[in-house]
């Protein structure tokens, strides 16, 4: 959020606290997902990390997306 609009620290830190609360299953869901990946990635010795990555890093954005209603916030320009 800090990169896509233009906040402080604080402002995103909360407003993904906010996100997580809202959300608490799909969250929690969320986050077993990316810790299996993670956990086959370091068993195939970093080789799946190299695809594994660039998807989660992908999915995560799209997931931010679609979790956060970021129009009141002014966009960051560079």
């Amino acid at each position: 959020m800090i990169m896509h609009r233009d906040v402080d620290a604080i402002t995103a830190v909360v407003t993904s606290i906010n996100a997580v609360f809202r959300n608490k299953v799909a969250m929690m869901v969320w986050g077993i997902i990316i810790a299996m990946m993670i956990v086959v990635g370091i068993l195939t010795v970093g080789i799946a990390l190299i695809f594994l990555l660039p998807d989660i890093s992908h999915a995560v954005w799209h997931g931010y997306l679609e979790t956060f209603i970021v129009d009141d916030f002014p966009r960051h320009y560079c």
